[in-house]
């Protein structure tokens, strides 16, 4: 793995977690994604015809988050500054229903695991997106 990438590692490795786990995870959030009224148009734009690589990479990368297995090299922050139509209430919306799809899938412990993990990239991603756009950043440990 490349050393950008070197700080989403975990630090806790979900070793018991299968791909078949991950997967129904990835799959059910984003079809709760694409039915949602403000973020299916967001995420229908830019991956109109190309859900499946979309889904697949995703998988990856929440393998790498969680288990560390360094299936994921890309560089995620850079593929959503400056995606035309997403804004920092998103990163709420996006939250939601990342919440609601661990503990709906997850043991509490596993589903806390997926959250903090997801939760601290919105708010890298928000950051991000704010000094993209020369607006103020979000105050530190304020969840979207």
């Amino acid at each position: 793995m490349s050393d950008h990438y070197q700080s989403w590692q975990p630090e806790l490795r979900m070793t018991t977690l299968s791909d078949e786990q991950i997967s129904l995870l990835v799959h059910t959030f984003y079809a709760k994604i694409r039915q949602h009224e403000e973020l299916g148009p967001v995420f229908e734009e830019k991956l109109a015809g190309k859900w499946g690589p979309h889904l697949d990479k995703m998988v990856d990368f929440w393998a790498t988050m969680m288990t560390g297995s360094k299936r994921y090299d890309g560089r995620p922050l850079p593929v959503h500054v400056g995606l035309p139509g997403l804004h920092d209430h998103h990163f709420g919306q996006w939250l939601v229903l990342f919440r609601e799809t661990a503990r709906e899938l997850f043991s509490e412990q596993i589903a806390e695991q997926f959250i903090e993990r997801a939760e601290r990239m919105a708010q890298s991603f928000r950051y991000a997106i704010a000094l993209h756009e020369g607006r103020p950043l979000p105050p530190v440990g304020d969840k979207p």
